[in-house]
């Protein structure tokens, strides 16, 4: 199953904002691979361009790494303040 999911990313890990209460969260503490694909938005879709990457996701208890995280999503996407930050390493 495929989701669209707000991220922020720092050196080699993608962080992903989700609400700890979504099937998603689930799907991942099942089985942690996973794959994505980070796109840039473009009104024309022939010229929009696309990576997809594969890597292993794990939710992060760590209080630092999530405040760190949290600042940065917040700043780019203030809807997520509640949200849980994924941690996905490459």
């Amino acid at each position: 199953m495929a989701y669209t999911m707000a991220y922020v990313s720092k050196d080699a890990i993608f962080y992903l904002a989700t609400n700890k209460n979504i099937r998603k969260v689930q799907n991942i503490m099942l089985n942690p691979r996973v794959a994505y694909t980070v796109d840039e938005d473009d009104p024309d879709w022939f010229d929009m361009q696309a990576l997809q990457m594969e890597g292993r996701a794990a939710i992060s208890a760590d209080e630092k790494e999530l405040c760190e995280v949290g600042e940065i999503m917040a700043a780019k996407f203030p809807i997520t303040i509640n949200y849980l930050p994924t941690r996905i390493s490459l």
